[in-house]
């Protein structure tokens, strides 16, 4: 089902609809309420595994969003490490066991790149 909806534009929700299309190549509010909405329900673990074998980029972003935080939250045991160090780790092969991640087939250099530039904002606040 297709909608028309209006939403109000104000200068915060501009630059916060700018500052995404930035961060994730996608372009138009229409497109950036879908990430948003991907985001959330894969904060919320609503998401099925099966959805990240998905050509859905937005879907893949969601998904990498997700783990960046993850790492962040859960493998940062010092002030010192550093986003490339947990990544490292969460990516390796011991990593992914004990975590039990299995990374999707689309995943690749580019995703790692934004995995630890979004670690490193994790990890700043």
């Amino acid at each position: 089902m297709s909608e028309i909806v209006t939403i109000r534009m104000t200068a915060t929700r501009a630059a916060q609809v700018a500052a995404l299309e930035r961060i994730t190549g996608l372009s138009g509010v229409a497109a950036v309420v879908d990430f948003a909405l991907a985001t959330t329900l894969a904060q919320y673990g609503r998401e099925e595994t099966r959805e990240m074998e998905t050509e859905d980029r937005v879907q893949q972003v969601g998904w990498l969003r997700q783990l960046a935080e993850n790492i962040a939250a859960n493998l940062s045991g010092s002030p010192d490490d550093t986003a490339d160090e947990l990544v490292e780790y969460a990516l390796s092969e011991e990593g992914r066991e004990s975590w039990g991640i299995d990374l999707p087939y689309w995943f690749n250099d580019y995703d790692r790149g934004l995995l630890t530039e979004w670690v490193e904002e994790a990890l700043a606040r």
